[in-house]
C-alpha cells in the first residue's frame, strides 16, 4: 500500500503530459490582440485546456455570433463555419461552439442575435452579448417587440421565427428559411431598416412589399411581418414605401445589442466561482475581466481518462477565476461539442469518437486588419522535450504584422540545429542523438528567423496501474503504464514498446500488455523501457481486502457540491485519530439550505476484476447525514451507492463504524436509469447528501481505509473444469483496439477449425490459424499494425458452423 500511494503522488504532482517524443506548451500570437494558449494541469485530472485571450481594445478586433449554416434548423462545425466566413477584410481567428440545441432540429434553446438581428428569442437562463462599442454582457433575458404602423397604431409582436400562429404578429428573417409558409390570406409586410439591424434602439424601416397571399419570400437583411385578426388588420395598413418603426427589446440589456448567444449557468459572478458542481464534462466557457476589456475563450477536454477527464461547473469557474482573473463566466454547450478552432484549425481534442461534432451555432473572433508583407516567422511546436535517439518534425509558419497567415510556398525555408541536439533535414525532421542534450532549432525565411529550445531526455520513471491487479480466473485486465522523462513529464509511448514480464504460473501476458488469469495464485507483473520499470503485484481467486486508499495524504481530493457554504468546507489528512496509521482524511462541511445538498470529495479510483463490495472506516458526528458513493463502470456509466440509507444516516457519535456494501446494490444513475454495472470500474466520489432544510448544520467527519472486497473464485485452475459444451466466439477486447486484440473462441470436442479477418466488404485479409483443435478455450492476439483504421469482421469456421462478430480498429 505505501508504494501505491507513493506512486500515485509522483503521477498526480507531474505538470506536463505529452505525446510520444514531444511535448509542447506555449502561448501564440495568432491575430491583432489574440493570443493563443494550451494548458495541461495533471494533479486532480488531468485536464487539456485551450485559451483564446483577446484584447477588446485592439481595433481590428470584434465578435460575432454565427448559425450554422445560417439557417435556424440546420448543424455545421465551427471548422466548416470559420472556413465560410473567412474572407479579405474578415479574418476568423478563432471560434467556440455555443449554446445548447434541438438535437433533431438544430435551433438553438436560447437568444440568438447575429450583428444586431435577433434570430430566436430568450428563455429564462444566462446568455452571453455584446453592443456595438463592444461592452460584455452577462445576463437572463426577456423579449418584446412592437411596431409602430401609423401615428396612433402599433402591433405587438408576439412571436419570432416560429410557425404562423393565427391571431398573433411573428417576425421573420432569412434564418427561419426562404419564405413564412403562412396560410393564403395573411397579412404581410416586407420591411428593410434604413440603418442596419440593432436590438434595444429604435429602427426605421421602409416597408418594400405588402400583401395578402401569406407564404411571403424573405431576402437576407430583409424582415417578414405576418399577423392576422386583429393584427393582420393593423398590419393592412402599412402601403409600400412607408416608413415605420420597429423596435425589439431585450431586457436588461446594452443599448444597441448586436451580438448573443445563449448558456446554461454563471461560472464566476462578480470574480466569485460558481459553487454548484455538476458531473465532470468537456466543457466551453466564456469570460471577460472586471474592466470588460479581455475576453477570453476557453475550453476542456473530458472524458478521455489519460488526458483529459473533463470538469465540473465548480472546477472550470475555480480555474478561469484562479488562472486567468474572470471576472465574469458563463458555461456553454460542452460535451461531444466543446469545440475550439483557431484560424481554421481544431485546437481541441473533441470527445466523440468521429471528431469535431456539428453544432448549432457559435462565436467568431474576427480581425478585420489587412493582409500585409512577411513580417513573422513562427516555428512549431515550442519548448520541445525529445526522448533520445527520437525523432521530431517542426514545421514553419509564416505572418504579416497582424498575424495575418501567408503561404510559405515557393519560399526558400532554412533549417539548422545545435550540433548536440543530432541532425535537421530540409523538411525539418529533426533526429536527435543518443545522448542527453539541450539546444536550439533554428528556422530562417528570407531575413526573418525564429528558434526554439529542445531538450533531449530519457525514460527514468513508469508507474503501471491498476495496482495490484486481483482478478478470477479467465478475467483479462489491460495494464495501463504511464512513462517519465528526466524532467518529470509524462510521456504515452506504445504499449507494444515495452517489455511485458509475468511472474507466476498464473496466467499469460501479451506483448501489449494484456493480462489473462489462468490459474489460482500470486505473482507479479513488470513493465520496462530501456533502464525504466515498474512491478505490480497479481493476486488470482484470493479471497481479500485491499485498501484503495488509507488517506495517508497521497491521493488529491476536490471539493464541490450544491446547496453548500464552500468557503467552509474543506478536506484535509489529520493525525489526531486513524484507523491505520499515521492519519485520516478529515471532512469539514457546512450545508446550506434551499434545496437538496450534495459535499462531493472528487476522485478516480480504478479497480481492478470484480469486486463483491465497497467499504470505509466513518468517524461519525452523530448529525445524520447520507453517505454515499458514485461509480463509474467500463462502458462510462454511473452508479450510485449507498454506504448508509438516507435515514437514519450517520446517527453514530465519537467512534470509528465500518460501513461495506455489496456493490449489486448499485443504483443507476439518473443518466442512464437502464445500465447494468460491467467490470472494471472506478470510485468517481465519495458525498455527503441531505434533503432535509432542518437539518442542514455544520459537522465535522474522518474517513479512513478506503476498501473493496473480493471473494475467491469457484473455479478451480484444472483445465479439464472448463471445457466448453459448444462452440463458441467472443467479443474481442479490448474494442476499439490499436493494434492489438485478443479474441477468445471455445472448441467443445476435437475439430479442424479456422478463424479469419475479413475487411467489411467481405474480403479475407489475413488468416489467423487454421488447423485441428483439441477441445478447449483458446486466445489468440492479432496484431493489425499493418492494416488501416476500420471496421473488420472476424469470423470462426468448424465444419458446418460458423461464427462471426466485428471489431474496429483506431490509429
Amino acid at each position: 500500500m505505501f508504494k501505491f500511494n507513493l506512486k500515485l503522488l509522483f503521477l498526480l504532482s507531474s505538470i506536463f503530459c505529452f505525446q510520444y517524443n514531444i511535448f509542447a506548451q506555449d502561448s501564440t500570437i495568432v491575430g491583432p490582440g489574440v493570443i493563443y494558449y494550451h494548458d495541461q494541469i495533471i494533479e486532480g485530472g488531468p485536464w487539456n485546456f485551450d485559451i483564446l485571450k483577446i484584447d477588446l481594445k485592439n481595433p481590428f478586433l470584434k465578435l460575432e455570433s454565427v448559425k450554422a449554416k445560417d439557417n435556424l434548423f440546420s448543424f455545421e462545425t465551427m471548422s466548416s463555419a470559420s472556413k465560410r466566413y473567412d474572407k479579405e477584410g474578415h479574418k476568423i481567428v478563432g471560434a467556440i461552439n455555443g449554446d445548447f440545441y434541438n438535437t433533431a432540429t438544430g435551433e438553438p434553446t436560447n437568444i440568438q442575435i447575429i450583428d444586431g438581428q435577433l434570430i430566436y428569442k430568450p428563455i429564462n437562463r444566462v446568455a452571453f452579448a455584446m453592443d456595438e462599442f463592444k461592452h460584455p454582457l452577462l445576463e437572463t433575458f426577456n423579449y418584446s417587440a412592437s411596431l409602430l404602423v401609423t401615428k396612433d397604431s402599433s402591433v405587438s409582436i408576439a412571436n419570432l421565427n416560429q410557425l404562423f400562429e393565427s391571431g398573433k404578429a411573428t417576425l421573420y428573417n432569412s434564418f427561419f428559411g426562404s419564405s413564412t409558409h403562412s396560410p393564403k390570406g395573411t397579412n404581410e409586410i416586407t420591411i428593410q431598416p434604413i440603418n442596419g439591424w440593432v436590438v434595444n434602439d429604435t429602427m426605421e424601416c421602409i416597408v418594400t412589399k405588402a400583401d395578402t397571399n401569406g407564404n411571403s419570400s424573405i431576402q437576407k437583411t430583409y424582415s417578414v411581418i405576418s399577423g392576422s385578426g386583429q393584427a393582420g388588420k393593423y398590419l393592412a395598413k402599412a402601403n409600400v414605401g412607408d416608413t415605420l418603426k420597429l423596435i425589439i427589446l431585450i431586457k436588461p440589456a446594452l443599448y444597441k445589442l448586436m451580438q448573443a448567444v445563449g448558456g446554461n449557468v454563471k461560472l464566476v459572478t462578480n470574480g466569485i466561482p460558481n459553487s454548484e458542481n455538476g458531473d465532470r464534462h468537456p466543457r466551453t466557457a466564456v469570460g471577460f475581466s472586471k474592466d470588460s476589456l479581455t475576453i477570453y475563450f476557453i475550453t476542456v477536454d473530458g472524458r478521455q481518462p489519460g488526458w483529459s477527464v473533463g470538469m465540473s461547473y465548480y472546477e472550470l469557474g475555480k480555474y478561469m477565476k484562479d488562472k486567468w482573473n474572470v471576472y465574469q463566466g458563463i458555461n456553454l454547450d460542452g460535451g461531444g461539442s466543446t469545440t475550439m478552432v483557431v484560424r481554421g484549425a481544431l485546437k481541441n481534442k473533441p470527445s466523440d469518437g468521429g471528431g469535431e461534432r456539428t453544432v448549432a451555432n457559435g462565436v467568431f473572433i474576427v480581425s478585420t486588419a489587412p493582409t500585409g508583407p512577411l513580417a513573422h516567422v513562427v516555428i512549431s511546436p515550442k519548448k520541445v522535450f525529445v526522448i533520445k535517439g527520437g525523432n521530431i518534425k517542426f514545421s514553419a509558419s509564416a505572418y504579416d504584422e497582424y498575424y495575418n497567415p501567408l503561404s510559405t510556398s515557393g519560399s526558400s525555408i532554412t533549417w539548422s540545429c545545435d550540433h548536440q541536439l543530432g541532425s535537421i533535414d530540409a523538411t525539418g525532421n529533426l533526429s536527435t542523438t543518443d545522448s542527453s542534450a539541450n539546444g536550439y532549432v533554428f528556422v530562417q525565411l528570407n531575413s526573418i528567423k525564429d528558434s526554439v529550445l529542445v531538450h533531449i531526455s530519457s525514460i527514468t520513471k513508469i508507474i503501471l496501474t491498476p495496482d495490484p491487479v486481483v482478478l478470477q480466473i479467465g478475467q483479462v485486465q489491460e495494464m495501463l503504464p504511464s512513462a517519465f522523462d528526466s524532467y518529470g513529464n509524462s510521456v504515452q509511448i506504445s504499449k507494444a514498446n515495452y517489455e511485458w514480464t509475468l511472474t507466476g504460473d498464473i496466467g499469460t501476458i501479451t506483448n501489449s500488455g494484456i493480462f489473462t488469469a489462468e490459474k489460482t495464485g500470486e505473482g507479479k507483473i513488470i513493465a520496462k523501457y530501456e533502464e525504466a520499470a515498474d512491478t505490480v503485484d497479481v493476486k488470482i481467486g484470493v479471497e481479500q481486502y485491499f485498501i484503495l486508499d488509507d488517506f495517508s495524504g497521497a491521493r488529491t481530493y476536490t471539493i464541490s457540491g450544491t446547496k453548500i457554504n464552500l468557503s467552509e468546507c474543506s478536506f484535509s489528512f489529520d493525525n489526531s485519530k486513524y484507523v491505520s496509521v499515521p492519519m485520516s482524511g478529515k471532512l469539514e462541511y457546512s450545508l446550506a439550505t434551499g434545496g437538496t445538498t450534495n459535499l462531493n470529495l472528487g476522485c478516480d479510483i480504478p479497480i481492478s476484476g470484480t469486486p463483491e463490495a465497497i467499504g470505509i472506516n466513518v468517524y461519525g458526528d452523530g448529525k445524520g447525514h447520507w453517505l454515499r458513493c458514485e461509480l463509474k463502470d467500463k462502458n462510462n456509466n454511473k452508479f450510485l451507492l449507498d454506504l448508509t440509507s438516507a435515514t437514519p444516516g450517520i446517527d453514530w457519535t465519537d467512534r470509528w463504524e465500518y460501513l461495506e456494501v455489496p456493490l449489486d446494490k448499485a443504483i443507476p444513475s439518473w443518466a442512464n436509469p437502464s445500465a447494468t454495472l460491467t467490470f472494471p470500474i472506478s470510485v468517481l466520489r465519495i458525498y455527503l447528501a441531505e434533503t432535509s432544510d432542518l437539518k442542514k448544520d455544520k459537522g465535522t467527519l474522518f474517513f479512513d481505509d478506503l476498501k473493496v472486497h473480493f471473494i475467491s473464485t469457484d473455479v478451480k485452475g484444472d483445465k479439464d473444469n472448463l471445457l466448453p459444451e459448444k462452440f463458441g466466439l467472443k467479443q474481442n477486447y479490448p474494442n476499439p483496439f490499436n493494434p492489438n486484440t485478443i479474441i477468445e473462441y471455445s472448441v467443445p470436442q476435437y475439430a479442424e477449425v479456422e478463424l479469419a479477418v475479413y475487411d467489411i466488404l467481405g474480403k479475407k485479409v489475413e488468416s489467423l490459424i487454421k488447423k485441428e483443435h483439441s477441445p478447449g478455450i483458446y486466445k489468440i492476439e492479432w496484431d493489425a499494425s499493418k492494416h488501416s483504421s476500420g471496421v473488420y469482421l472476424y469470423k470462426l469456421i468448424a465444419g458446418d458452423l460458423s461464427f462471426s462478430k466485428k471489431m474496429q480498429l483506431v490509429k
